[in-house]
């Protein structure tokens, strides 16, 4: 029987948490829901980065089409694209991305003392559940919130809780006082859409003229995919995704700051 546990923030997350554990990442507005999109429209490959000034050391490493995105505080940072979820849908097919987030990127980066680290969102949850109880049945798996700078976030929080009510119907698991809270949390929560719409990041986002992207995150099960992060290349792949085309373009080092 395996165990769940949720770790509210990046920030609260320390790397005896999650030591050969099945990690999942979870930050609904935007990071993970945008990386799921970008696999699901054709993404090569992801590489999250730590900062604005790595993500581009990393780009500048590539020999093959890329798109470099992302945010700080929320704002698209200054020569990057957008890093929306709609944004990258249409623009990443067939090209690596090179992130960087304020939260997200930060916490699939942290998660790399776990024995797996998987990138989930509402948009592929069905996927992910379908992976985990296909092959981590028997493990300990930890839900991370990547939190909102050091703050608590409900949208990844009611992420993490519907998977555990997912999981839950689909086989026996042992879950932590915090996981038991999420599922009680979860059987009282509105719609995804509403509880997007009214977190604290939802309505800025809102305000910022972005509630097409938080409404397309919010439908559950559009993005059948399963990005599992590899530490020993830096990068996140598509699980089962043929890369026997790519793989002697794939070998190159990735210039890392110390996390």
């Amino acid at each position: 029987m395996g165990k769940i546990h949720i770790i509210h923030s990046k920030e609260e997350l320390e790397p005896h948490h999650i030591e050969g554990k099945v990690a999942i990442v979870y930050d609904v507005l935007f990071a993970t829901s945008s990386i799921t999109a970008a696999f699901h429209h054709g993404a090569l490959s992801v590489y999250p980065a730590l900062t604005a000034s790595e993500a581009i050391r990393m780009a500048e490493g590539s020999q093959e089409p890329y798109l470099l995105a992302g945010e700080e505080q929320g704002y698209t940072i200054p020569g990057f694209q957008s890093p929306t979820p709609i944004y990258l849908s249409s623009s990443v097919k067939n090209k690596r991305l090179f992130y960087k987030t304020t939260n997200g990127t930060v916490a699939i980066r942290r998660a790399s003392q776990a024995k797996y680290v998987y990138v989930a969102s509402l948009l592929n949850e069905q996927a992910i559940l379908d992976y985990l109880v296909s092959h981590h049945v028997n493990d300990s798996i930890s839900l991370i919130c990547a939190g909102s700078t050091k703050r608590f976030a409900i949208e990844d929080y009611y992420g993490a809780a519907s998977m555990i009510h997912r999981l839950l119907q689909h086989g026996e698991w042992t879950l932590t006082d915090r996981a038991l809270a999420a599922y009680y949390f979860y059987h009282g929560s509105p719609s995804a859409e509403t509880v997007l719409r009214t977190s604290t990041v939802g309505k800025w986002l809102v305000d910022y003229g972005l509630a097409s992207d938080v409404e397309f995150v919010a439908n559950k099960n559009s993005c059948p995919v399963v990005p599992i992060y590899r530490t020993h290349t830096g990068r996140i792949e598509e699980v089962g995704k043929d890369e026997s085309s790519r793989a002697n373009r794939e070998r190159w080092t990735i210039p890392y700051e110390s996390d």
